[in-house]
């Protein structure tokens, strides 16, 4: 459709498109409407056959998240044991330090105390 200047034009009320005079006005377009939620489908065994799908496979996904929980729960267990196990050991090697230290010291003491005998027994 071709408009030229000589072919009368008018306003939509509801466009602000020029429409020539006389032309039915345009509808506005519209989204069409959703379609409504497709019924469940039923499988062989009927309606009870799909609910009961539906509660084998959300059982194995709760089989499946509870070996999940386990397995971290068991590996937390095995880190804490490990974390423990070097505590101690650390611990142990210092403790092992420690007596060595006060050992050399009462070698110290021991060998001061010797030679104070020695000198009195050359003086006496």
């Amino acid at each position: 459709m071709q408009i030229d200047a000589r072919t009368p034009q008018v306003a939509d009320a509801g466009t602000s498109a020029p429409r020539r005079a006389g032309a039915a006005p345009i509808a506005p377009q519209r989204t069409p409407p959703t379609p409504p939620a497709a019924a469940p489908r039923q499988g062989a065994a009927g309606p009870g056959g799909a609910a009961a799908a539906e509660v084998s496979i959300s059982g194995q996904g709760q089989a499946r998240l509870e070996a999940t929980v386990k397995a971290a729960r068991e590996s937390q267990q095995d880190d804490d044991s490990r974390i423990r196990d070097a505590d101690l050991a650390y611990e142990s090697a210092q403790l092992a330090k420690r007596q060595i230290e006060q050992q050399k010291g009462v070698a110290v003491l021991a060998q001061a105390n010797g030679l104070n005998q020695g000198a009195l027994r050359l003086l006496g």
